[in-house]
């Protein structure tokens, strides 16, 4: 139990009240004795009051400070949610468009290689065929230089 709850309890309300008061004003950081006279109770308690408007000033003035920067973090918060939610939508939509490439490149791919192939294997066979006709060709000649050696 507390020193002013036990003076409450041993002595009367009017005891008790005095010692609240003397309570607070120590709360307050006044020094005020139990007895004091009526002119200088009332200049305690308007020193009281004074140093509480001057702590509750102090008091609204640190929660302004602390709701000014909340309100701050708060739409820092919501500028990165927003930015955020922005960056993902990005994302989907490059996704998608990385999707329907896939799907369009991948066949447009196979078809081009299929073709290419297609070309070599033409262009070889073309190879192929002009190299017989110069050995045909080569052989002709030399037969023909053959006949004329011995004729």
């Amino acid at each position: 139990m507390a020193p002013a709850e036990e003076m409450e309890g041993q002595q009367g309300s009017s005891a008790a009240s005095d010692c609240e008061e003397f309570h607070d004003f120590r709360a307050l950081g006044l020094d005020l004795d139990v007895e004091l006279s009526k002119s200088e109770r009332q200049k305690a308690e308007e020193e009281a009051t004074q140093r509480m408007q001057e702590l509750t000033a102090a008091a609204e003035e640190r929660l302004q400070k602390a709701m000014e920067v909340n309100r701050f973090l708060h739409d820092a918060l919501i500028r990165k949610k927003l930015k955020t939610e922005e960056l993902r939508k990005s994302i989907e939509h490059i996704g998608d468009k990385i999707e329907r490439a896939s799907e369009v490149e991948l066949p447009a791919r196979a078809s081009a290689v299929a073709d290419l192939e297609e070309r070599i294997r033409q262009e070889q066979q073309l190879m192929q065929e002009a190299k017989l006709q110069l050995g045909r060709g080569l052989m002709e000649r030399e037969e023909r230089v053959e006949e004329l050696t011995k004729a």
